[in-house]
């Protein structure tokens, strides 16, 4: 725990003094350990697991962080979003596997039963709307791989199991093309459910109308 406040002090003198981007995630990051570390030696002693808990809750505040830097600077011209870049890129994992790994057994790496599966795609899909609304992919990339394992243990499930990584590879691929090929007209779409005044301190990669 002190090494990692140590880190993040460490960090913050490095980008006072250089400005570099990423050196605010990294210590964000340190910080995170610290409280992560005590629920960890708690878990030990106590065998109450609240490690899950705490990384969704630093993942959220780290998300936060992240939306406030992007929001201030919504034509993304300025170093506040190189900075969000890599506070969304530390927050994804801390929330996507806190959120989806208990859920779908990441701890021994079990498969999931179908329902436990189309908790993790329902999960993911919201996932993927918050990364249209935000424009940012890191928090969909980061289910991806829990995606990919719920999708196939379904398929395995329903009997055809000797199509299961074909067929996960295949709807992967589409839906990684289809968000690619359609991201701005789909985020176009998204935004136009959102209150404008909400909309429009969110980045304006796409034109957002009244």
């Amino acid at each position: 725990e002190i090494a990692g406040l140590g880190a993040a002090a460490l960090a913050g003198v490095h980008y006072w003094r250089f400005r570099v981007p990423i050196t605010i995630a990294a210590g964000v990051a340190a910080l995170c350990l610290a409280p992560i570390g005590l629920i960890a030696e708690y878990a030990v002693k106590t065998g109450v697991n609240l490690v899950p808990a705490a990384t969704l809750i630093c993942g959220l505040v780290v998300f936060a962080l992240a939306m406030r830097f992007d929001m201030s600077d919504p034509e993304r011209q300025t170093r506040r979003t190189d900075i969000a870049f890599w506070l969304h890129l530390l927050a994804a994992p801390l929330i996507v596997h806190s959120l989806i790994g208990k859920i779908i057994g990441a701890e021994r790496f079990g498969e999931p039963n179908a329902g436990q599966s189309i908790a993790v795609l329902c999960i993911f899909a919201a996932l993927g709307l918050v990364a249209i609304v935000i424009d940012r992919r890191a928090i969909l990339v980061s289910g991806l791989v829990y995606a990919g394992v719920a999708f196939s243990a379904l398929i395995r499930q329903s009997g055809v199991g000797a199509t299961v990584l074909p067929a996960t590879l295949l709807v992967l691929g589409i839906c990684v093309l289809m968000l690619s090929a359609f991201w701005r007209p789909l985020r176009r779409a998204v935004l136009s459910l959102v209150p404008s005044r909400f909309a429009r301190r969110l980045p304006h990669s796409v034109s957002i109308d009244s």
